[in-house]
């Protein structure tokens, strides 16, 4: 079986997450440097091989009126790359307040910043992996 992976795409760093086979809960799974864009495609494609990956479903930023931005359309234009790299189709799912989320988790366990960076990505990806899934399932 195969399964979805949940992107946090930022300027810096990347928050992936990937759900179960049977698509009813995400994990986060780590966080990538935003280096270049070769070295990105080259490292989703690799887990996108190793996990089966099927779909993948990015994280879209649009402010809390829903109106999109500069870096709106810098997701969009990763999510058609991406598509046509990795050949898997890729969909939006709303990311507000998922980065808050992921803040708080970590401000709350009294994390150290340097690993809560990484694991805020992470785990922002797996807020909208798991969002996904959830809404699909009330489908």
């Amino acid at each position: 079986m195969s399964k979805l992976l949940g992107i946090d795409y930022g300027k810096k760093r990347i928050g992936l997450a990937v759900s179960d086979e049977e698509e009813r809960y995400a994990f986060a799974r780590e966080t990538l440097e935003n280096k270049s864009e070769n070295y990105i495609f080259d490292k989703l494609d690799e887990l996108s091989i190793k996990e089966e990956i099927k779909k993948v479903i990015i994280g879209l930023p649009i402010n809390m009126q829903g109106k999109v931005s500069d870096w709106t359309k810098e997701v969009k234009k990763f999510k058609r790359n991406l598509e046509k790299r990795l050949n898997i189709p890729a969909q939006f799912q709303d990311e507000r307040m998922t980065s808050r989320l992921s803040h708080n988790l970590f401000q709350n366990k009294k994390v150290s910043q340097k690993v809560s960076k990484n694991k805020i990505n992470e785990e922002s990806a797996r807020i909208i992996l798991q969002d996904y899934i959830d809404r699909q399932s009330l489908k």
